[in-house]
């Protein structure tokens, strides 16, 4: 674990190796926190080459974020339950478009069960968006959100609850150590959002 200028400088470099993939290569392994001159303690881990980062109060608490006392950021491992569970259980590696990789950042569109459905997820955050999105439009092949018949609307609940009664299943078995919570987001209830925690490890 590196801190101080060591740090910052190594974070800097980090940052400047971002691939097209969307990974870090440089300094794969590393983590370490150091002090801004605004008096923000800043910290990052490259363990996975994700290069996660997160600004804190004190020293205290980016340094136990390095150790990952606050059950993120999740080993290689957890991260890819995550993946696995949207891509083979909820699109059965069905959707439309080639995930979006915008740094950390993802993003596909397909149909469950008839329903178009968009997931947005961050790697590093504890957070995955599920949304209804409507119908693709014949002639330019875009999606349209919010368009729905009563029908479609009833439907897209349907796969909404499924989606959500697969992710809370998420914590039994091998994943005992996974706290995963959900909450419908509008008034329609066609936009869920699914939050999840790594406990500490023994």
């Amino acid at each position: 674990m590196y801190t101080g200028i060591k740090a910052q400088k190594l974070v800097g470099e980090i940052l400047g190796s971002l691939d097209e993939d969307g990974l870090y290569p440089s300094h794969v392994g590393d983590c370490g926190y150091f002090q801004n001159p605004n008096g923000v303690w800043s910290a990052f881990d490259n363990r996975t080459g994700d290069c996660w980062c997160e600004d804190f109060k004190t020293e205290q608490q980016a340094k136990d974020w390095c150790e990952g006392k606050y059950g993120m950021p999740a080993p290689i491992d957890n991260k890819n339950v995550m993946e696995d569970w949207i891509y083979e259980e909820v699109f059965l590696n069905g959707f439309l478009e080639t995930p979006c990789n915008n740094g950390r950042e993802r993003s596909i569109v397909g149909y469950v069960d008839g329903i178009l459905i968009m997931a947005n997820w961050t790697f590093g955050r504890n957070e995955i968006n599920f949304r209804a999105c409507g119908r693709i439009h014949k002639f330019s092949q875009k999606w349209r959100s919010g368009v729905f018949t009563k029908e479609e609307e009833n439907k897209a609940l349907e796969v909404l609850e499924k989606i959500t009664s697969g992710f809370l299943a998420l914590n039994k078995d091998k994943n005992s150590n996974l706290q995963v919570w959900t909450i419908m987001n509008d008034c329609r209830q066609l936009d869920l959002n699914c939050y999840f925690h790594w406990k500490d490890e023994d």
